[in-house]
């Protein structure tokens, strides 16, 4: 397909370019937008797409074929055609943690704190706070573990 194109004339006129003239030139010759700021993948990518083109839809089914059957999931970058944007994956949640809907409660300077575990983050006296440690920090007013704040014990440890 790229016989014509003379690779190391557009090399030196990509490695010319200012970052986001790059990643333009990587959306328009590539037909998707990269995440990547790292310059030397851009330029290995438009010229391998200028060299010898988009894969063919088949090969790209049998790609995602043998992926499947390995147990490999695709993971896109984001603007990658035809795919959704979509959240990143949760992280799993912590084991201490109680169920949502929980009240955490202890006594603290002489008054009873309760603090509601939400399904994201915690909330206490109507405000939610991302994290059980910074809920704890604004309760007590300076920096606490909230595990420890709220004694709820140890984080396994994995041998």
């Amino acid at each position: 397909m790229g016989d014509e194109i003379d690779i190391q004339s557009e090399q030196a006129r990509l490695q010319a370019m200012p970052m986001g003239e790059l990643r333009r030139e990587f959306e328009r010759v590539c037909a998707w937008r990269h995440s990547t700021n790292n310059r030397p993948t851009l330029i290995r990518r438009i010229l391998w797409h200028m060299r010898y083109g988009p894969l063919s839809e088949e090969v790209v089914r049998r790609a995602r074929e043998i992926a499947e059957q390995v147990l490999v999931r695709e993971i896109p970058p984001p603007g990658w055609p035809g795919v959704p944007e979509t959240l990143a994956p949760e992280p799993p949640r912590d084991p201490r943690l109680p169920m949502p809907g929980t009240t955490l409660a202890r006594e603290f300077r002489g008054e009873r704190v309760e603090v509601l575990v939400l399904e994201r983050g915690f909330e206490w006296r109507g405000e939610a706070y991302p994290s059980l440690s910074a809920v704890a920090t604004a309760i007590s007013g300076m920096h606490v573990n909230g595990f420890r704040f709220f004694w709820l014990g140890a984080k396994e440890k994995h041998a």
